[in-house]
C-alpha cells in the first residue's frame, strides 16, 4: 500500500480538533490501534510520508466523530481553502478552474507516492479528473469530492458540483470525478 504526505494526515487531525474540541479529538485518537497511536503520538510532519492505510483509518475515525461521511466533504473543502489561500493562490486570483485542475493532476505525486491523476477538459465550465493507482477507499473519495468542489468555487466557479462517475471500490479501473462550475 502507498503513502501520503503528512499534510494530508495533519489536516484530518486539525479538522477533528476544530470540530469536536481538543479533548474529544484526543479520545478519538486514543481509541485507534496501538500502531496508529504511536505514529500520531510522534507528531505529524507535513513533509514526511505516512501509510495510506493510516489515512483511511483516520478518515473513518473523523467520520465517526464528526457527523458521518458528509464531514469528510467539509474536511476536503477546508483543505482546498488552505491550499488556494497559500500554495495555489495564483489560480484563485486568476479565476482559472481549468488551470488549477490541470496543475493538480501534475502535482498529485507531491502528496501521494503511488498512482496518478489525469485531467481532461470537457467543456468551458467543466472537466473530469481520473485518479489511477493501487490505493483507494470510498471514504477517502468523500474528502476528494469536497476538495474538488471548493477548489472550483475558489477559482471562480460559483455553484460548483462534483459527481463521482466511477470508483475503484466498485471494480472500475479508476476513480473518475466530473466537476462542473
Amino acid at each position: 500500500m502507498g503513502r501520503v504526505k503528512g499534510g494530508i494526515i495533519r489536516a484530518r487531525l486539525e479538522f477533528m480538533t476544530d470540530r469536536i474540541g481538543p479533548e474529544a479529538a484526543k479520545a478519538v485518537v486514543a481509541a485507534l490501534a496501538a500502531e496508529d497511536r504511536q505514529i500520531l503520538g510522534e507528531g505529524i510532519l507535513v513533509s514526511r510520508w505516512y501509510p495510506f492505510a493510516l489515512l483511511v483509518r483516520l478518515d473513518h475515525a473523523v467520520a465517526g466523530s464528526c457527523g458521518g461521511e458528509k464531514a469528510l466533504e467539509e474536511l476536503g473543502a477546508k483543505s482546498a481553502e488552505f491550499h488556494l489561500g497559500a500554495l495555489y493562490r495564483n489560480f484563485a486570483l486568476a479565476n482559472a478552474p481549468h488551470d488549477f485542475f490541470r496543475n493538480a493532476s501534475l502535482s498529485h505525486q507531491l502528496f501521494h507516492d503511488r498512482g496518478s491523476m489525469e485531467y481532461e477538459k470537457s467543456g468551458d465550465d467543466s472537466c473530469s479528473l481520473k485518479v489511477l493507482g493501487p490505493d483507494f477507499d470510498p471514504i477517502y473519495c468523500r474528502s476528494a469530492i469536497g476538495y474538488f468542489r471548493r477548489s472550483a468555487e475558489l477559482c471562480g466557479g460559483p455553484g460548483a458540483s462534483v459527481t463521482k462517475r466511477a470508483c475503484r471500490a466498485d471494480g472500475a479501473s479508476a476513480c473518475v470525478y466530473e466537476i462542473r462550475w
